[in-house]
């Protein structure tokens, strides 16, 4: 995973934070139905959000 990748998931996932008033825990969630609605892998995704818990 590249460093751009990264830093759009943790934008995503701040942005998730603040909009929606919920836990970091929730924004990662939120952030992972997204990206399964774009086509990314659920592996990968677990993978990323394993870095934000």
């Amino acid at each position: 995973m590249t460093k751009e990748e990264k830093l759009a998931i943790a934008k995503e996932v701040v942005k998730i934070y603040f909009d929606e008033n919920v836990s970091v825990k929730e924004a990662i969630e939120i952030a992972k139905r997204k990206g399964e609605n774009l086509g990314l892998s659920q592996r990968r995704w677990i993978r990323r959000s394993n870095k934000f818990s």
